[in-house]
């Protein structure tokens, strides 16, 4: 890490708003989420970047500001943000332990284990009147022991045009949402921590048929997460937390 601070020190490229940007742990065509060090709180930290924005809207900003007072177990708390002349708005946020749901392979368990943590952590903002929005592989860290955190609250509005629509609620293509569709968006990340692959449109292939070793209850779990009606999914996320830890104590023996 030291080394690494010290390159990114001599590149006068890599400085943003009191962070060196060590490396892109995410790129698409409207955002980069880079893994840094923040020079003022002595911290690895959470970088995200839009590019082509120029602005943060009052919306976000008071979102924003809201949840820096927040603490929560697994929470990527935003630290600062603002707009670079030259590389757009940021947001400045702690780093979580682990790697990104979207870029490693991880067992079924610590899937089950880590998308339980990130369902109690969204469930808790919507409680608080939260939203995320854009929930997606990309925005979920896991650990190897399946510790979870999640990332990017308060972007959704920024984040959104940018997440694939496979990770987002029908109704929220439409222009609705509520802790349904964040239900959807989380079992949709799941699917994808389970398979490799994003759910389908339409009906959607159960995840035993696409990899081995995935317990039939965690596949209904899955699939009820998917339902293409709100109504027919788990009504909040402290539901699908709820199920998702009783499978980890009971098993198969619950069948719900």
């Amino acid at each position: 890490l030291a080394e690494e601070i010290e390159r990114a020190r001599r590149d006068p490229q890599r400085r943003l708003a009191g962070c060196l940007l060590l490396e892109p742990l995410q790129e698409t065509k409207g955002t980069v989420l880079y893994r840094a060090w923040d020079e003022e709180t002595r911290r690895l930290a959470a970088v995200r970047v839009f590019p082509a924005a120029q602005e943060l809207a009052p919306k976000q900003l008071k979102t924003l500001k809201a949840l820096r007072k927040l603490r929560a177990p697994g929470l990527a708390t935003p630290r600062r943000y603002g707009v670079d002349r030259r590389r757009g708005a940021y947001v400045i946020s702690s780093l979580p332990e682990g790697r990104l749901l979207a870029s490693f392979r991880f067992k079924p368990k610590h899937v089950v284990l880590g998308l339980r943590d990130a369902a109690r952590i969204v469930h808790a903002l919507n409680r608080r009147g939260f939203l995320h929005e854009a929930i997606q592989p990309a925005g979920i860290f896991l650990t190897e022991e399946g510790r979870g955190a999640v990332i990017d609250f308060g972007l959704g509005e920024l984040l959104a045009p940018y997440v694939s629509s496979r990770f987002r609620a029908p109704e929220v293509l439409r222009g609705t949402a509520d802790p349904r569709s964040e239900v959807y968006a989380l079992g949709a990340s799941f699917y994808f921590g389970l398979t490799r692959q994003p759910p389908g449109t339409g009906q959607v292939v159960p995840p035993r048929q696409l990899r081995g070793g995935i317990p039939r209850r965690i596949q209904e779990i899955c699939l009820r997460c998917l339902a293409t009606e709100p109504g027919e999914r788990y009504p909040t996320p402290g539901h699908l937390a709820s199920d998702l830890s009783e499978f980890l104590t009971t098993g198969e023996r619950k069948r719900g």
